[in-house]
């Protein structure tokens, strides 16, 4: 008689399924979409931390998909779109910040290769004034930027 207690199915099975659709659902969204899924939201400039704007694009590609919307982002042509552009140029703005940050004496040639894999014809205004700023803002390390700005120099004199 006493039926406290038996369930019919395993503890957390129902929540377990939940949960896989979820993971199911978050694979089947393409990164173009992940990325084009932001295009025409204003950020306004300000910070939003990686896991938070993650988020965002997953919300934003799994609403544009339900709404059949994602051929529609991915055939835009994005070149073209301003909002795009935008988020594009914030991103190599965040990368080259990241970049001049990060190195000193001792990661200098392990972080130079990343330099180069930006955008530095394209962004040369925003390496330019990254490196000033850093280097305002920490006197001590100007031979470090010194010493960055030749290397570039050197690979890329276009960028002076």
């Amino acid at each position: 008689g006493d039926i406290r207690g038996k369930r019919n199915s395993q503890p957390g099975e129902s929540e377990g399924k939940d949960s896989q659709q979820a993971v199911e659902k978050k694979k089947k969204i393409s990164k173009k979409a992940l990325r084009s899924a932001l295009i025409g939201v204003d950020l306004g400039g300000s910070y939003i931390p990686p896991h938070r704007l993650r988020r965002m694009q997953e919300e934003a590609a799994l609403k544009a998909q339900e709404e059949g919307r994602e051929k529609d982002i991915a055939q835009k042509d994005k070149n073209n779109d301003v909002s795009y552009q935008k988020l594009k140029w914030m991103e190599l703005r965040k990368k080259l910040n990241g970049l001049v940050n990060k190195v000193n004496v001792h990661n200098m040639k392990d972080i130079l290769p990343a330099f180069f894999e930006n955008n530095l014809v394209r962004g040369r205004g925003l390496l330019a004034r990254s490196i000033m700023r850093a280097q305002l803002a920490s006197p001590v390390f100007t031979h470090i930027y010194a010493a960055l700005v030749a290397v570039i120099n050197t690979k890329m004199p276009e960028n002076g």
